[in-house]
């Protein structure tokens, strides 16, 4: 895979940070950002994956909120994907999917591991799941769409 696309890819899969303040009434929650985190977005943003990686799982092994795990684990395997580690990446994205079943981008990412290493049946399903949950997602569609561009190659190729 030529690097722009997997940088786009990467960008893509990227969360941004959750470092807002959540009221509730007179109530008001204050989250604090984790600085291993917010080095491990810097980082993915430059392009620096090895750095970026280091960092989101230095991240992990802290107190982190549910929403920065989830962030960090689908960075993780986002990161993954990138960089060929695809088994790291399904784990990383098994991961962010027991922390948030409803994390359609965990579940893009799961197909275009699949679909990368040729499981295309598997890429399929990862794939339908994120539209369950977000049906008019472009990204998904556009996965969707490749999918079958792949399986229409490998058809005409094997005739």
């Amino acid at each position: 895979m030529n690097t722009t696309l997997k940088s786009i890819l990467v960008a893509t899969s990227l969360v941004l940070s959750f470092g807002a303040v959540a009221a509730d009434n007179i109530k008001t929650l204050h989250i604090r950002e984790n600085h291993q985190f917010s080095k491990g977005q810097n980082a993915l943003q430059a392009g620096e994956l090895t750095k970026a990686r280091s960092y989101f799982k230095r991240a992990l092994r802290s107190n982190l909120a549910l929403n920065y795990q989830v962030a960090a684990y689908n960075n993780l395997c986002a990161i993954g994907y990138a960089t060929g580690s695809h088994d790291e990446a399904l784990k990383a994205c098994i991961n962010v999917l027991k922390l948030d079943r409803n994390f359609w981008q965990a579940h893009v990412n799961m197909g275009n591991i699949y679909k990368a290493a040729g499981d295309l049946e598997a890429a399929e399903t990862a794939y339908k799941s994120a539209h369950a949950i977000n049906p008019t997602s472009q990204t998904i569609q556009t996965a969707l769409s490749s999918l079958q561009d792949t399986r229409t190659k490998q058809f005409s190729e094997n005739r």
